[in-house]
């Protein structure tokens, strides 16, 4: 009898640990991807740092591209409202102000993050809102495309901040956590300056100066972060930071811990440091894109998990002024060293065959992670019609 009950409230108990965790893990924002970013800055040396994770992604590959993107090229606003409204969207239409090099998954002017010929770095990271602020009176895009608007625009941090306000930002139309729709950004510019941007109940939310005493961003607001981390050592608190793959909240703590004792003498090789704090930062199972921009010299690390060889160029390889485009079409082909000479030219028919082939990636993923059951749709129609939407910004040039 005794027995019994005991086996009653074991099992009592495990069915309470579960719906606590179901509690936990459905009530609160927790993020589903996994990326982080980092600035270092030390006398002449400015790197920012990337990583681009996937949420139990290991089982497949994020493809990407690498796009040179030039001057004085015109563009126009895109969003995912323009699939099937029925009203004309407000539209936003410039000239590239900078030529830039960014990571795309999606195909062209579509970053997931990238650097200008000014210094200026835009990097993105999946966090538990996407509550973007809207005005009908403004002109709206996606936020892959809001990315390529800053560095297209934008030589600092303050410029960017000027003029947040001016655009509605959407998410492009694929459900999280794979479609990117709720992020916050890590900028920062040649002067070393840095802002975190959030998006958080319809208000944007943003750190600079004072208000973002850490170079670092992950997953969680950075707010709390920020209050987390006084609780360890080197930052107010008495908790030693651990340099081992843990908890989602680990990872910001060790990211800043690293960039606050980097030491020039030991550590002669500051993009080898760089790669360093990366790999202590990422997800573990979930690797997938590592990239370096090492500002001052104007020059692009990166690897990926698949394609491990670090490899690099330099923006000085490049003409932003010329019409043509260039592109590595494919940032998974384990390439060394300088790869300046392996882009090629840009052609529509390429861009089409690099969005085809994300996409298609893409419903590999949904049907293992997404059900579309009882949706009146199919995978298929939901990727035809993004693909849609993703070359209606290019146009046939």
């Amino acid at each position: 009898m005794e027995r019994n009950k005991k086996n009653t409230l074991i099992k009592l108990l495990n069915v309470c640990l579960l719906a606590l965790f179901f509690l936990i893990t459905t009530s609160f924002n927790i993020p589903t991807h996994s990326c982080s970013t980092f600035m270092l800055s030390y006398n002449d040396i400015l790197l920012i740092g990337h990583n681009l994770d996937g949420s139990r992604w290991r089982w497949r590959q994020e493809p990407g591209s690498v796009f040179i993107n030039k001057r004085n090229t015109f563009k126009r606003s895109v969003s995912g409202y323009e699939l099937n409204a029925c009203d004309e969207q407000h539209v936003i239409e410039w000239i590239s102000k900078y030529g830039s090099v960014t990571f795309n998954s999606f195909g062209r002017e579509l970053p997931d993050g990238g650097m200008n010929e000014a210094g200026l770095v835009v990097n993105e990271m999946g966090y538990g809102y996407k509550d973007y602020p809207y005005n009908d009176s403004l002109p709206t895009m996606m936020v892959t495309q809001w990315v390529q608007y800053q560095l297209d625009n934008f030589a600092t941090v303050e410029e960017v901040i000027k003029n947040i306000n001016s655009i509605n930002i959407v998410d492009w139309g694929l459900p999280a956590p794979i479609g990117g729709n709720n992020w916050h950004f890590f900028i920062t510019d040649k002067d070393a300056n840095m802002s975190i941007i959030e998006f958080i109940k319809g208000e944007v939310k943003i750190y600079t100066g004072d208000s973002a005493p850490i170079p670092v961003l992950c997953n969680y607001e950075y707010k709390r972060d920020i209050e987390n981390i006084k609780r360890f050592r080197g930052f107010g608190g008495k908790r030693k930071i651990i340099l081992k793959p843990k908890l989602l909240s680990y990872w910001f703590n060790q990211g800043a811990y690293m960039v606050n004792n980097y030491n020039a003498e030991t550590n002669d090789d500051p993009v080898k440091y760089g790669f360093d704090i990366l790999r202590t930062m990422q997800r573990p199972t979930c690797e997938q894109w590592s990239i370096i921009y090492d500002v001052k010299n104007s020059r692009v690390y990166f690897r990926t998990y698949f394609a491990s060889n670090i490899r690099y160029f330099d923006l000085s390889s490049f003409d932003f002024n010329t019409n043509e485009v260039k592109v590595l079409p494919d940032i998974l082909i384990n390439y060394s060293g300088d790869i300046a000479t392996y882009f090629v030219p840009y052609t529509y028919q390429l861009n089409c065959e690099i969005v085809e082939k994300s996409l298609r990636e893409f419903l590999k993923a949904y049907k293992k992670l997404y059900s579309f059951e009882n949706t009146g749709n199919t995978p298929e129609m939901y990727i035809e019609d993004r693909k849609k939407l993703v070359l209606k910004i290019i146009t046939k040039e």
